[in-house]
């Protein structure tokens, strides 16, 4: 018996985009919304499939850390009645281009919430959660309050 047959096979594992398809993707959105984003912001997309789901990860994020919109699509394919995850993939990475557009139809404000919350679109439930934050600023005020004895959500630090 050798080590590998000791590895458990995992069949229905989620499998990471490929590195071509996220640049494709990005791509794309950059076309369509390319005139819209600052200079020093930086575009990413991630994602995976697996049998159940599909997942796509986007991250709009100015490099000087004082803007960052991330936020997560997640299209499960057994409550939608979809047999091929690839299909769930599509709508997932096509919800992408929706949240771009209502963010930039709303000088770039939008409420997204930080756990999954179900939203319905074309008889399909897609899973979404989100943020839109200021990852210099909120470093600021965890340092501040550090200095005052405070952890990040305000409880004392042990001394």
């Amino acid at each position: 018996m050798t080590s590998k047959s000791l590895v458990p096979v995992r069949p229905n594992a989620p499998a990471p985009f490929g590195e071509e398809l996220c640049v494709q993707i990005v791509e794309l959105l950059s076309q369509k919304f390319g005139a819209n984003f600052h200079a020093d912001e930086v575009l990413t997309v991630s994602g995976e499939v697996a049998h159940a789901h599909a997942l796509v990860r986007c991250q709009l994020e100015k490099q000087d850390q004082t803007s960052k919109l991330s936020f997560e699509i997640c299209v499960e394919t057994e409550p939608n009645k979809i047999e091929n995850p690839l299909e769930a993939r599509d709508l997932a990475v096509d919800h992408v281009e929706v949240i771009l557009t209502e963010f930039f139809e709303n000088d770039r404000l939008i409420h997204l919430s930080p756990i999954w919350k179900p939203h319905d679109v074309e008889s399909k439930t897609l899973l979404i959660k989100g943020e839109q934050s200021n990852p210099h600023l909120e470093d600021e005020a965890n340092r501040l309050l550090a200095a005052a004895g405070f952890d990040p959500v305000g409880n004392p630090l042990d001394s």
